[in-house]
């Protein structure tokens, strides 16, 4: 779960990883030494999300994206078309931001995301509070994130 490890880690930890991994099969030390070369020693502030507040996926985007392709009805509008759709899916969203202003309530997540992210952000405070170490706090999201 290298993703949820502090960026200055996520070597350490996958290295660590790597010890358990069988290295006679030629194509596991082939994928290894890709991530290793590409994502741990390259681009780990693209890909990490330990500071991540808010959204770590795109699925909010994938979700107006899909409702924007139900709204339209062919395949090829015209611009005036997609305009006007543009332009209601505005006015939507200005009214629900005068809503929240005017104290409306957002829709709660779903109970099982929000117990994830409060036991994820118990175990994080654990680990920064130096009472377990990396690797057991890899090993805990890990199971916490495979048993949801």
């Amino acid at each position: 779960m290298a993703p949820l490890v502090p960026v200055e880690k996520v070597e350490d930890v996958w290295f660590q990883a790597l010890e358990e991994v069988d290295s006679d099969d030629r194509s596991v030390v082939d994928f290894s030494d890709y991530v290793t070369e590409t994502w741990v020693e390259n681009n780990r502030q693209m890909w990490n999300h330990y500071e991540t507040e808010g959204p770590r996926t795109t699925n909010h985007l994938e979700g107006w994206h899909h409702k924007l392709n139900n709204q339209m009805h062919r395949a090829h509008l015209n611009i005036f078309t997609i305009i006007k759709l543009l332009q209601t899916f505005q006015s939507a969203n200005e009214i629900k931001i005068i809503q929240l202003a005017a104290g409306g309530k957002r829709r709660k997540k779903e109970k099982k995301y929000r117990d994830l992210e409060t036991r994820l952000r118990q175990l994080k405070e654990r680990y920064e509070l130096d009472m377990i170490n990396v690797m057991d706090y890899t090993d805990a999201v890990s199971h916490i994130l495979k048993h949801r």
